[in-house]
């Protein structure tokens, strides 16, 4: 073996060992900025996904205070439609009692209400 090898192979143990020292170390990097990106990643993924429940939960308690509120119209529609049948029997029967008397008109607000109920064109309010 000649004098040179020991001394060439000592110098490229140690260019090799460098040289693997540096991958290793490039790619335990790579990997750690990888996992920190995946992380970030998974958190902002949850603070969309709170962010997204948050509004959910707001528009649900929107609906459902709308609901309440619809419920409590159609109750109010239903009562003044009630009143105004009985108002519309009323005056059938007071000009059955009285046909030669004209009955007095219905406040302004009802006339097309009454109209509706009726099936009637509402009469001109004089």
């Amino acid at each position: 073996m000649p004098d040179w090898f020991p001394a060439t192979a000592a110098v490229v143990g140690v260019v090799l060992a460098a040289l693997i020292a540096a991958a290793s170390t490039r790619y335990t990097v790579r990997q750690s900025a990888k996992a920190s990106a995946d992380t970030a990643r998974v958190t902002n993924r949850q603070v969309d996904v709170g962010e997204w429940q948050a509004i959910v939960e707001a528009l649900r308690a929107e609906v459902a205070r709308l609901t309440g509120r619809i419920e409590s119209l159609e109750r109010e529609r239903d009562a003044h439609r009630s009143l105004l049948a009985y108002t519309r029997s009323l005056l059938v029967w007071a000009r059955r009692l009285l046909p030669d008397e004209e009955p007095p008109m219905p406040p302004t607000a009802f006339v097309d209400e009454l109209a509706y109920i009726t099936d009637k064109p509402p009469r001109s309010i004089q």
